[in-house]
């Protein structure tokens, strides 16, 4: 072998990869995925417009669900542009769960975490100020159930008015932003007793029902949460499209 064709080689070999196991790889070195990318904008792009779409992204430990997702955020807040050169602006709720969560503290971390995002941004917090107080509650009953036993209020209570919050909230800020979407990580985690597939189908079909057509739902997980989601809700697969990452 020549000293070119080593000099070659050495380069190659030392070609930076974006792939990082156990972590999340940061938009600018994102690559590959140009098929789901495509699909996920799609699905934005259906929201904006009041047909709103949820996607459930399934694949192996480590091939790189929560780097999607986090693309997804990035796209959906308007951080980065899309694979076309445009550019969303929707408010972002991202959550994740684990082996403690339950439906309501489901339920409330959405909550909670929406009311958070607000605070963020200014014009947005002002645009919401009618909504406030029904914001600030979720963030009180976040704390009070993070890691206790469902208490006072019925789950179907709080999804109730989570519902309601969220749909008072997009009227509120429609003239700032593109909508809602709600992203789920670890999906997986929680056992078929937190009903994520209740959660999911009865959060979307209310939200429906009361005219609120900008918010998407996103999940992410291994592939045993689409089990879960039947056990909690036989027709909850259903709502989304399923968008599964291969090696």
């Amino acid at each position: 072998m020549g000293l070119g064709e080593t000099l070659l080689g050495s380069i190659l070999a030392m070609k930076f990869n974006p792939f990082r196991p156990n972590g999340i790889v940061p938009p600018g070195a994102f690559a590959g995925r140009y098929d789901e990318l495509g699909c996920l904008e799609r699905i934005l792009h259906q929201t904006k417009h009041g047909n709103p779409e949820h996607f459930l992204i399934t694949g192996e430990r480590g091939i790189g669900k929560s780097s999607l997702l986090f693309f997804m955020q990035c796209i959906a807040e308007g951080s980065i542009t899309t694979l076309d050169d445009q550019k969303f602006n929707f408010l972002v709720v991202s959550v994740e769960l684990d082996d403690n969560t339950t439906y309501t503290s489901l339920v409330t971390k959405v909550g909670s975490e929406l009311k958070r995002e607000i605070e963020k941004h200014e014009k947005v917090k002002e645009a919401a100020k009618a909504v406030w107080e029904f914001l600030s509650r979720w963030e009180v009953l976040g704390v009070k159930y993070n890691g206790k036993d469902d208490k006072g209020e019925t789950p179907d209570q709080l999804l109730e008015e989570l519902c309601f919050t969220i749909e008072r909230t997009v009227k509120s800020i429609q003239s700032e932003k593109d909508g809602i979407l709600i992203l789920i990580d670890e999906a997986d985690k929680p056992s078929a007793k937190t009903h994520l597939g209740a959660f999911s189908k009865l959060l979307t079909e209310r939200l429906i029902k009361q005219r609120c057509n900008n918010v998407a739902v996103g999940l992410a997980g291994l592939p045993r949460v689409i089990d879960n989601l039947r056990k909690s809700h036989e027709s909850s697969v259903r709502i989304f499209r399923p968008i599964t990452l291969e090696v």
